[in-house]
């Protein structure tokens, strides 16, 4: 991959944020730890690290190309994922009640890193794609669970208490 001017990769990273701009507003409306702000710069910093990588890359092959060694992007999206992997840890929490909560928000913000790489790696069909199923998912989905199931946000409609907790359902 040829890194474009820094133009063109301001334009992708504008994209990679416009993108998680979308799903946080969802997020948002939702009252989840994750918003607008989060998602946004969260899709853009993955799409800023991997075009860096590919710069790196570049930098180092045109400039010490007399020295022998291996200059790997990929370790860069290792490095995405470690990160936000730990975000999304940090999001997730046990109530008093012992429930997890937030997981939904923790996978959200991993897919999301991927719609930054993959704006990053200038595959923009695919990170508007992969943002339009996020924001159905996060909506429709819940839609089926409150219409259909009888469920609210993870909570079955029932009078009793449940004699079992589950822990992850």
């Amino acid at each position: 991959m040829v890194v474009g001017t820094e133009v063109e990769v301001l334009r992708q990273v504008t994209i990679a944020m416009l993108l998680g701009f979308a799903v946080g507003i969802e997020r948002e409306i939702r009252g989840k730890p994750a918003g607008m702000r989060t998602y946004t710069l969260l899709t853009g910093a993955a799409c800023m690290f991997t075009i860096l990588g590919f710069m790196v890359v570049e930098t180092f092959g045109r400039n010490y190309s007399h020295l022998i060694f291996n200059a790997d992007p990929t370790r860069i999206i290792h490095a995405i994922i470690v990160g936000i992997s730990f975000l999304g840890a940090g999001l997730i929490i046990t109530g008093k009640d012992n429930k997890v909560q937030n997981l939904t928000t923790a996978a959200g913000v991993l897919i999301m890193a991927t719609v930054g790489i993959a704006v990053g790696l200038n595959h923009i069909f695919l990170a508007l794609g992969i943002t339009a199923l996020v924001v159905f998912i996060n909506s429709g989905i819940l839609f089926v669970e409150q219409k259909i199931l009888g469920t609210h946000i993870g909570k079955k409609k029932t009078k009793k208490k449940a004699k079992n907790k589950i822990l992850f359902g």
